[in-house]
């Protein structure tokens, strides 16, 4: 399966979905860490 290409505003699109700047957080890691494993991801 290939990946769909990126859309032409990707970087302003990501530019608004803020969370993605924000710094690591160890209770939501301690939440996440199980599940990626549960899930295999």
């Amino acid at each position: 399966m290939r990946a769909p290409p990126h859309p032409a505003n990707e970087a302003q699109r990501l530019g608004h979905m803020k969370i993605l700047n924000t710094l690591p957080e160890e209770h939501f890691d301690r939440l996440t860490r199980p599940a990626c494993c549960l899930f295999n991801t």
